[in-house]
């Protein structure tokens, strides 16, 4: 990663330039890149003046990607979509709505606790699951999962009218 400073640091001259100064560091000819993958803004991938245009520029035959951690999560969007769809029951909301049910409540935790003792598993809070930092989803979905005898066992015992409740109890 080529770092940039000062006040214009995040202009496509500037950070073009701290690239260029690396590619001819390390003796590598420009037309050994075969790609260049940056963020979607229009001083990376912009037509005129971007990062980009300047690479194609050195090179016309570089191929242009996009950002591959947005890529990823458009494609982790779309299978957690199908997937949600094939169960009938949305994960992301599951891991959300989970969280949300014991994150205030003592006594909600306590009895799931009790529910991690009987089950013989060892107690972990369910982790919060923040939308916009998609990477979390994993994390939360594998806590649940691998904490699901407790969890199945605190729902089946309780009974609450809550709607968040009669969600995570199908």
């Amino acid at each position: 990663m080529c770092l940039t400073e000062g006040e214009d640091a995040g202009k496509a001259s500037k950070l073009f330039e701290a690239m260029e100064e690396s590619f001819e560091a390390d003796e590598i000819p420009w037309n050994n890149c075969a790609s260049l993958s940056v963020d979607n803004t229009n001083a990376m991938v912009g037509k005129q003046t971007s990062v980009a245009s300047r690479f194609l520029q050195k090179n016309p035959n570089i191929f242009i990607g996009g950002c591959p951690c947005h890529l990823a999560h458009i494609t982790a969007s779309h299978a957690n979509d199908a997937f949600s769809n094939a169960i009938s029951t949305n994960v992301e909301d599951v891991c959300i709505h989970c969280f949300y049910w014991f994150d205030q409540s003592t006594k909600r935790k306590g009895k799931l606790v009790d529910h991690y003792k009987f089950c013989d598993q060892d107690y972990q809070s369910v982790l919060k699951h923040i939308s916009v930092r998609w990477l979390s989803l994993e994390r939360c979905t594998v806590r649940i999962l691998k904490k699901y005898p407790s969890l199945k066992a605190y729902f089946l015992n309780e009974h609450f009218a809550d709607e968040r409740f009669r969600r995570l109890n199908r």
